[in-house]
């Protein structure tokens, strides 16, 4: 049986208690050996998929004999269309559900520098590029709204995460396929990381037809027609016991091994990052293993923390509001860490935190991006990424690797 369900933009989270009719049966979220009776699930932006079976329990094997299909869209609010002229400028740096920064304003702010949209895009225009971690440390997001009092006369797709002293270059297709030819790619973290990787292919092949949830190592060779190679090791593994996952050391320098030869020089790219496991032990594990291997002049970025994990579900931690606030600090840590290392540092904790409601599907309520599936007319497969923060941010991820001013 089907059902579908739409919930507003501040509905997050579902709490499904179901019970059967008689002591022969369970009910069972989402396999047969799943949670039984009561689970909470995250609703991420658009659409979502939850569902419960019925299980027969008197059998030596519990066999599934019906299940309830509940198809549940989450609308994203705000508007959509070609905006006004006469919008405000508005900026947000917290969200007041979910503060993480104690001494700091929550909500959609008026801004006090500009007055309509239209002059903040003119003056945005005429500051100087951003270059380095210190560029970024300021940045909010502006929004074009009729009224800063209410999120639904907002233009969100339309928003900038910016600095107040400069502005993310945005390079053009043409120039992010010269910047990358000849270049190989090392992406070490979790699913945000990955996510930023498939973002680039498509941006860069027009689309993606090899795409999956790798959890594993990924090697990609038919990039920016063959000129450009891109690998990808998934790190950490969660779903293991702990005395079996394999160690940051050992994941690095397979990456390493199964992507060489490498230069060493900006030719070779080494990205990582995750939602909230990198520390300053992660970079220093990376530091021994380029000196040992003599790849100490490769070009080195470090994509910063995220949202995630602000919601009591089953199956993954929770971090408390103390926690993230604890993890905002983190990152300014690491991040300058890894600034006075060699790393471009995007920080991402601020950006995500900011507008964390907005995560897509996933239980973490970590994931900004999503793959949606079309067939082209030859009947091959074509996958798009979406999601308008993972966009921004790998944007900025584009913009480190091909900037050619030092910092």
């Amino acid at each position: 049986m089907n059902y579908n369900i739409t919930v507003n933009y501040d509905i997050i989270m579902l709490h499904f208690d179901v019970r059967t009719k008689d002591s022969k049966t369970e009910a069972r979220f989402e396999n047969i050996s799943g949670l039984v009776r009561k689970s909470n699930f995250t609703i991420g932006l658009g659409d979502n998929l939850i569902k419960i079976h019925v299980v027969d329990i008197s059998k030596r094997q519990p066999v599934i004999i019906n299940t309830y299909t509940f198809n549940v869209y989450r609308k994203y609010g705000g508007q959509t269309g070609i905006s006004s002229t006469v919008l405000k400028t508005c900026v947000l740096k917290q969200d007041c559900t979910l503060k993480f920064l104690p001494d700091q304003s929550c909500g959609l702010q008026p801004s006090a520098q500009y007055t309509t949209w239209n002059q903040f895009i003119l003056e945005s225009n005429k500051k100087p590029y951003c270059y380095n971690y210190q560029d970024s440390l300021d940045a909010d997001w502006k929004v074009p709204c009729y009224s800063c009092a209410d999120r639904e006369s907002c233009y969100w797709q339309q928003a900038r995460w910016q600095p107040s002293s400069c502005q993310h270059r945005k390079h053009s297709i043409t120039e992010v396929k010269k910047c990358f030819v000849g270049k190989k790619f090392l992406f070490i973290g979790d699913s945000t990381n990955r996510g930023i990787m498939h973002y680039i292919l498509e941006k860069i092949n027009g689309t993606l037809f090899d795409w999956d949830k790798t959890h594993d190592l990924k090697f990609y060779t038919s990039v920016n027609n063959q000129q450009t190679l891109m690998s990808f090791a998934y790190y950490p593994q969660f779903w293991l016991p702990n005395n079996h996952r394999p160690g940051f050391d050992k994941a690095v320098y397979q990456l390493i091994k199964w992507t060489s030869p490498l230069e060493n020089n900006s030719n070779t790219v080494l990205v990582v990052g995750g939602v909230h496991w990198l520390g300053k032990q992660h970079i220093n594990v990376i530091w021994k293993a380029l000196k040992r291997e003599g790849l100490t002049g490769i070009k080195l970025i470090m994509k910063g923390h995220g949202a995630g994990f602000h919601q009591h579900v089953e199956g993954v931690h929770f971090a408390s509001q103390n926690h993230q606030e604890k993890l905002e600090i983190q990152e300014r840590e690491v991040g300058r860490y890894a600034s006075n290392h060699g790393f471009h540092v995007i920080p991402t904790f601020n950006m995500t935190m900011s507008r964390y409601k907005d995560f897509l599907q996933g239980k973490c309520a970590c994931h900004f991006h999503k793959v949606t599936t079309t067939t082209n007319r030859q009947g091959l497969k074509q996958y798009h990424i979406e999601g308008d923060i993972n966009a921004a941010y790998s944007e900025l991820m584009i913009n480190a690797i091909c900037q050619r001013h030092p910092g």
